[in-house]
């Protein structure tokens, strides 16, 4: 995506856009995404990297390795 983001393509539903990236690199909004997603989609958290919804919480879990090692991408149409 870095390299060739005009080659990146989002498909929603039938709908079909090319997007502008935006990296963020801001710990706090890394942060708050992680904790949207954990909230949000625990089961694939669960997946992904071990969340337990049932007994993890995100506002006191340690999310700093994690925010680390991941790059997060926010995806905007164009």
């Amino acid at each position: 995506m870095r390299i060739y983001p005009d080659a990146t393509s989002v498909r929603h539903g039938f709908h079909r856009f090319q997007p502008q990236l935006e990296y963020v690199n801001d710990e706090s909004q890394k942060l708050n995404v992680m904790k949207w997603y954990v909230v949000n989609h625990g089961r694939a958290a669960k997946a992904l990297f071990g969340w337990n919804p049932k007994i993890d919480e995100p506002e006191t879990t340690d999310f700093s390795k994690m925010l680390n090692m991941i790059t997060i991408i926010k995806l905007h149409p164009k």
